[in-house]
């Protein structure tokens, strides 16, 4: 059921651009680095019947980018984002495949988290959420981010903006 749930939930960011779940930005050497975890340590995302781990996830995801015959992938971007607590600790390895010597090398692509490697991202109650359809999004991140997000704005400009205007704080 693992695979299962992996596979959907791969395919699912596939079916919107190659969008993986995902205020961190990694593009180019010009770009914020990912935060790095130290050797050992690991960031997991909970799935329907356990859990992902962060090495794991950007492996499967880029075995997912459609390759030419010379092992080129295919794809003119990733988008990742998480929001989820401890989300930034996800990046590093989606800088790992997509960075240099990567299975996606040179594959441009934008991170934004919820939260840093090592705090809890915030989150509105149920009863508010519910009691706010499309405006409690069910996040403060989500929030702040959604709406550049869902206009059709650059995402690497929402990103941004959740940082300044996330109620959590950058």
């Amino acid at each position: 059921m693992k695979r299962g749930c992996t596979v959907l939930f791969v395919r699912m960011l596939v079916f919107v651009g190659l969008v993986a779940l995902v205020g961190f930005i990694a593009v180019n050497a010009a770009d914020t680095p990912a935060p790095q975890q130290l050797p050992g340590e690991h960031s997991t995302l909970t799935t329907q019947d356990g859990s992902i781990r962060d090495d794991k996830l950007a492996d499967y995801v880029a075995s997912q980018v459609p390759k030419d015959a010379s092992g080129n992938p295919q794809v003119k971007d990733v988008k990742i984002m998480f929001n989820s607590c401890y989300g930034g600790g996800m990046l590093d390895d989606f800088e790992r495949v997509f960075g240099p010597g990567g299975a996606c090398e040179g594959v441009p692509w934008v991170g934004g988290t919820a939260s840093k490697p090592d705090e809890c991202a915030w989150g509105h109650s149920d009863e508010s959420v519910n009691a706010k359809p499309g405006k409690n999004l069910g996040s403060c991140w989500t929030d702040a981010l959604h709406p550049g997000i869902r206009d059709g704005g650059n995402v690497l400009d929402g990103f941004n903006n959740a940082a300044q205007t996330d109620a959590a704080g950058p």
